[in-house]
């Protein structure tokens, strides 16, 4: 088969599937453009697993020349030449999402710019742009994205469940969320509202709202030209995966597991196996050392030193984790403190009279047996312990069978953790029974070693 030049149908649904991989990903970029056209309040309407999607800024908008322009393929506003791809200040530099997304879907853009009378909608379908239509609207930009991945059956078996697919998209609105604390958001899943988050002041306000953990620390710390800040939860707060480690590169949201491995050594020696530290960590760079353009859904980034930025994320949460701010201390000093002296005379305990002797007390002359009901409580029964000579058997089956001890025995059982163990204390000379098994065979042994011994003394 000779060389073809793919139609542009193909070569947007190809584009689409390395930028529209799932519903999340379509969502995320819809939310970063509106941020990128300044909107300070964002909202977000999805039902049925991410396949309607609508989102709502109040943006700077767009002219109705500029409709048909933001559906072209590398069609953008934010670079213009090479070199701005190594001083990048906003999300969206690609031009293609839009793009992609249209060639998917049904699309239904409208838009309107401060001091124009009215807002300009324009519709897509799959690919397919219609006439620019008047209509009423407010300042900012409205995208409406209905029947996604009609047109491709193969991309849309693929989706997973709506649960799963509305998780996801959640996932990447929280951190969405996280990046932009000045942003306000406004969440509604199949027409009811999830999630509502005002714009804050501060980053730590924004985590502490999102993720509903108080108290919060704050650590930061720099290495050459990497800065490092992060907000996180003290080592009594955990999570049971590696979910609530929130990582952003130049305020954007990334996956990365030799950052992620920097703030597991943070918390070295401070959390068990299994438990996983809660903690939101950004880190900034010169935009020249850092590469945002590897990854087709931008969820990578590529450092030019990355040693810098695992050091500087690890200072940052240990020199915070060392003072252990969490623990609550005293105003009252520690230090040379004299604690007063009882008022009694020494002479009042010169003397033992009145005192009880516990050692002068008899001894029970039965045998004592253990018939509390905390052996049914704590399945003492079912535990096994291996016992010197006697195999197979339970404890309780030797507690039965001690009939001959001389003395007493005495179990000490302590509940730790939930796991109940059982302690047991054998003092006093035996008697017959069992344990008579075990000493004979003791002394047994004694003998051959020693007959041995005897044989190897004359050179046998």
């Amino acid at each position: 088969m000779s060389i073809q030049i793919l139609s542009p149908e193909v070569v947007d649904q190809i584009a689409a599937g390395e930028v529209v991989e799932r519903p999340a990903h379509l969502v995320k970029e819809l939310v970063e453009n509106s941020i990128d056209a300044g909107a300070t309040r964002v909202h977000v309407e999805f039902y049925d697993g991410g396949r309607i999607v609508k989102v709502i800024d109040n943006g700077k908008g767009m002219s109705p020349e500029d409709l048909p322009k933001s559906l072209e393929r590398f069609a953008t506003s934010k670079i213009s030449k090479t070199d701005d791809l190594w001083s990048l200040r906003t999300f969206g530099f690609r031009g293609e999402a839009l793009a992609s997304i249209a060639s998917v879907s049904k699309l239904t853009l409208t838009s309107r710019r401060a001091g124009d009378e009215q807002a300009h909608q324009l519709i897509s379908e799959y690919g397919k742009k219609k006439d620019i239509d008047k209509v009423g609207g407010s300042q900012g930009t409205t995208i409406l994205i209905e029947n996604l991945f009609d047109n491709t059956p193969a991309r849309l078996k693929f989706l997973k469940s709506d649960s799963a697919e509305n998780s996801a998209i959640k996932t990447t609105l929280k951190a969405m969320a996280l990046s932009h604390f000045d942003v306000e958001f406004r969440i509604q899943e199949n027409g009811k509202l999830v999630a509502f988050w005002p714009a804050c002041k501060n980053r730590k306000d924004r985590v502490e709202q999102i993720l509903e953990i108080k108290p919060l620390f704050e650590g930061e710390a720099s290495r050459e030209n990497v800065k490092a800040y992060a907000v996180f939860a003290d080592p009594h707060n955990v999570a049971k995966t590696s979910k609530n480690i929130w990582l952003f590169a130049q305020n954007r949201w990334i996956q990365d597991r030799s950052l992620q491995a920097a703030v597991n050594e943070a918390y070295r020696s401070l959390l068990m196996h299994g438990e996983y530290p809660i903690a939101a960590v950004w880190v900034e760079v010169d935009p020249d050392c850092v590469d945002v353009n590897i990854h087709p859904t931008k969820s990578q980034v590529k450092f030019q030193d990355p040693s810098l930025a695992f050091r500087a994320v690890a200072a940052a949460l240990r020199g915070t984790l060392e003072q252990a701010p969490w623990i609550k201390r005293s105003d009252v000093p520690t230090q040379n403190v004299t604690m007063p002296l009882a008022q009694n005379s020494s002479e009042e305990f010169k003397s033992s009279e009145g005192l009880p002797n516990f050692a002068s007390q008899p001894m029970p002359q039965q045998n004592l047996r253990f018939q509390d009901n905390s052996l049914e409580v704590t399945q003492f029964q079912k535990k096994e312990f291996s016992f010197p000579g006697v195999c197979g058997a339970t404890a309780a089956d030797h507690l039965s069978d001690a009939g001959g001890i001389g003395s007493s025995a005495r179990i000490i059982c302590a509940e730790i953790r939930g796991c109940t163990a059982g302690l047991l204390v054998f003092f006093g000379s035996f008697g017959a029974g069992k344990f008579d098994l075990h000493r004979d065979s003791v002394q047994r042994q004694a003998g051959v070693r020693r007959s041995a011994r005897r044989s190897r003394a004359c050179g046998v």
